[in-house]
């Protein structure tokens, strides 16, 4: 799911040429006052419009650049008391993660705070937007010192998660090794070194047209990662603040969608120890 703004080109009076200024500045001055004109009859028509449609536009996710306000929730001094600013060993730099790197330390790589702020803002509200729209959010990590959070930060989302071996095919050939055609809406991986296996997801989520948000360490390959988050993956205060901010996040998001549809949801069920439901580690929605 992508999000695609652009600008309309409006190309008028095709053929005018440089040698005729005084028809060219006639055409231009008659574009500026019909285009004054339209932008007078557009206000008159809203103001006349019914104040329930104004309300229903209003309510449009998409109007706002911010309708979830994922802004408050990322904070520069939480991220640098994480350590989310730690870099690798200059041995182990991948030179594509030049443009998330502060500086060095030592022999350490230091990630610059201000573009980790900037790009994990981006990915949440793109977080927010797929969860708002119902879609299937997955967590997937190979690395076996972080499978309890992820299965924690998936479980008390409400979403999926795959922690284990990654079996390669799954999303190319899942109709016949899941027995679904429903493949994630969106992908938030984790340690994505380029030495881990996770890369092979990553791979085929690019191959299925499936958004990636990626946390992005000095020692990994950012591409066909769509929305990277540049961030430390290997300690345990970093790992924990990110899997709280996409908790927090997918939450917030479904609260929001529950406010607007007028259904009330009940907060005080804690679904962190709840095994009604058990979710394996390749299990999809059908």
């Amino acid at each position: 799911m992508a999000f695609h703004f652009g600008k309309q080109v409006l190309n008028v009076f095709k053929g005018v040429h440089s040698s005729q200024p005084l028809l060219k500045h006639t055409k231009q001055i008659f574009l500026k006052n019909n285009l004054r004109l339209a932008s007078s009859s557009s206000k008159l028509f809203t103001s006349e419009t019914n104040t329930d449609e104004t309300s229903a536009v209003s309510l449009n996710p998409m109007d706002h650049d911010d309708y979830f306000n994922v802004k408050s929730l990322v904070d520069m001094k939480e991220m640098f008391d994480a350590r989310v600013h730690l870099g690798h060993h200059e041995g182990t730099w991948y030179p594509l993660t030049r443009p998330y790197i502060h500086g060095m330390r030592s022999t350490q790589y230091i990630i610059d705070l201000e573009k980790s702020v900037e790009c994990l803002q981006c990915a949440l509200n793109v977080l927010s937007h797929i969860v708002y729209q119902k879609g299937i959010v997955l967590f997937i990590t190979t690395n076996p010192r972080f499978d309890h959070l992820i299965q924690k930060t998936a479980r008390n989302s409400g979403e999926y998660f795959i922690t284990r071996a990654w079996h390669k095919g799954l999303f190319n050939n899942a109709s016949t090794m899941l027995g679904t055609d429903r493949l994630p809406d969106l992908i938030i991986s984790f340690n994505n070194s380029r030495f881990e296996r996770v890369r092979e997801a990553i791979t085929e989520a690019a191959m299925c047209n499936i958004p990636v948000i990626g946390l992005i360490d000095t020692d990994c390959d950012p591409r066909l990662v769509t929305y990277p988050v540049p961030g430390n993956d290997d300690t345990l205060d970093s790992m924990e603040y990110f899997c709280t901010i996409f908790e927090k996040t997918i939450l917030n998001a479904k609260q929001r969608l529950a406010k607007d549809e007028g259904v009330e949801q009940d907060t005080s069920v804690d679904i962190t120890n709840d095994e009604s439901e058990p979710r394996e580690r390749h299990e999809a929605r059908s």
